[in-house]
């Protein structure tokens, strides 16, 4: 049965044990898989093993239950931070002002340099939808695809795209081979909205996986902006307790339900304070690097029509393509 790697067991490796965490889950390892292991490990450990064995316990539980994780931080004195995650707040605990934070691997400088995410939201396109408190906290990822993205005050990043279709619309999630799926008006045709936020989630998964970083709550919102857009099939792939397998984990938003209500209203500063260099803004770094990268992935994948579902060697070759990492 496949296990943790024996050298993460031990207190010194304990922030690149956190780190290959995500790589652990992709590679076949289950939460409850690792929690049993972890959890026998403690059993019959010292004392000085023991802290460690329960913080990676903590960590991993974040991915899959965030109250145990919690519940598991705080027996060992490790309060979360209200605007982290539990396992967002363990990386950082015990580290001084200053303090690198562990990286798997770094941004190079064509991502650190590419401000294109961070430049202003482009209100006027969205009056209705977006709540103007919210304008300064929002990241484009994709201009061309009005694809945004923005933390939420519940520790939560939310990806967004907004669909500007204003008449009724006919779901199709069917992909025939390496054709992306369409939705059809009367007139027209255009790709998938759920299909295009679900692909830039796995481009951003691998990204994060790539760096370590720690488990983060990720929500995906499709947002019919016009009040006169309607799915006409959609009880195909909402029904009572059944949702379409492409559909799983995204919510769709239909404006015509909504108003006069915003369909944007609680957003954050993804940073705290003014020191580029403070643990927690090292932290939050990664994750904005992290989008970025995968937004440089988005438009390349998009432009040269391949597919948005590419193998994790086909990412790794794009990013080198592309100069992601160092």
């Amino acid at each position: 049965m496949k296990k943790i790697p024996q050298k993460y067991l031990s207190p010194t490796n304990y922030r690149e044990a956190c780190a290959n965490v995500r790589h652990f889950l992709s590679s076949g390892l289950s939460v409850e898989s690792m929690a049993e292991e972890l959890t026998e490990k403690y059993r019959n450990s010292r004392s000085t093993v023991r802290e460690h064995l329960g913080k990676m316990l903590a960590f991993i539980y974040d991915f899959e239950n965030s109250e145990i994780a919690d519940e598991c931080a705080r027996m060992f004195g490790i309060e979360p931070l209200n605007s982290l995650s539990v396992s967002e707040s363990l990386c950082l605990h015990g580290l001084r002002d200053n303090e690198k934070v562990f990286s798997k691997r770094e941004f190079s400088d064509s991502v650190m340099g590419n401000l294109a995410p961070v430049e202003s939201f482009p209100a006027s396109q969205w009056p209705m939808v977006v709540n103007s408190d919210c304008y300064d906290d929002i990241i484009t990822i994709s201009k061309s695809h009005n694809i945004y993205a923005a933390m939420g005050e519940s520790k939560e990043l939310n990806l967004f795209i907004f669909e500007p279709s204003h008449s009724d619309i006919l779901i199709d999630e069917a992909a025939f081979g390496d054709e992306v799926p369409l939705y059809f008006t009367e007139h027209d045709h255009f790709v998938s909205p759920v299909f295009k936020i679900n692909a830039l989630k796995r481009l951003l998964d691998y990204c994060l996986e790539e760096v370590g970083y720690p488990y983060i709550k990720i929500n995906r919102k499709v947002i019919f902006t016009s009040a006169q857009a309607r799915l006409v099939n959609l009880d195909q792939y909402v029904v009572e307790d059944y949702r379409d397998k492409n559909w799983e984990g995204v919510e769709v938003i239909m404006m015509k339900d909504i108003m006069p209500h915003y369909a944007i209203t609680d957003t954050c500063s993804m940073f705290c304070g003014d020191d580029p260099d403070s643990p927690y803004n090292q932290l939050r770094s990664m994750l904005l690097h992290s989008l970025i990268s995968a937004s440089m992935l988005y438009e390349r994948v998009w432009t040269e029509k391949l597919t948005l579902t590419l193998s994790s060697k086909k990412l790794a070759e794009l990013c080198q393509k592309l100069n992601i990492f160092m």
